[in-house]
């Protein structure tokens, strides 16, 4: 049977313990006893941090806008000075190599015709190749099928004349 006597303990305050490791001393401290100072120790550390980040992320923008622009000027010089070949330095055969050598927009003017004929085959000529195989494959097996039932009907033809003598 259950002893109802048993005196029941409640806290009215929840707690929690920790335990020093220098001191070995056991230290209780209430939710319900907050000191402010505590938090503006945490706030004030949580400014920092937010200011050391806002500086280093301006001196980073910074920096990305310094290599921006200076890409910029350098591709602005580039243009502008356009490179000239030397032709005292090169052979007759190299003049002429390079007089007759086709222009890049030439180039890509020929590699897009060539591209635009392709995708033109591809869905007019090829689709047409395409169907003809399928029908010459049908006509082979028909073909195959026919001589197929020939030779049966010749085997069984001769089996029948053999079995009749």
């Amino acid at each position: 049977m259950i002893n109802m006597d048993v005196p029941i303990l409640t806290d009215t305050e929840s707690e929690t313990s920790t335990e020093q490791p220098d001191n070995k001393t056991l230290k209780t401290y209430s939710f319900f006893q907050i000191e402010a100072r505590d938090h503006l120790e945490d706030n004030i550390d949580e400014d920092s941090k937010y200011e050391d980040y806002e500086l280093r992320l301006h001196a980073m923008i910074r920096q990305w806008k310094a290599i921006y622009f200076e890409a910029y000027e350098h591709m602005k010089r580039s243009q502008e000075n356009n490179l000239i070949i030397d032709r005292n330095i090169l052979s007759a055969n190299q003049l002429a190599y390079l007089q007759n050598a086709p222009s890049p927009q030439v180039f890509f003017r020929d590699a897009l015709d060539f591209r635009r004929k392709f995708y033109l085959f591809k869905e007019t000529k090829y689709a047409e190749i395409k169907d003809m195989l399928d029908n010459l494959r049908d006509l082979c097996e028909q073909r195959l099928c026919l001589i197929m039932a020939n030779e049966i009907s010749d085997n069984l033809a001769n089996t029948k004349k053999n079995a009749k003598k």
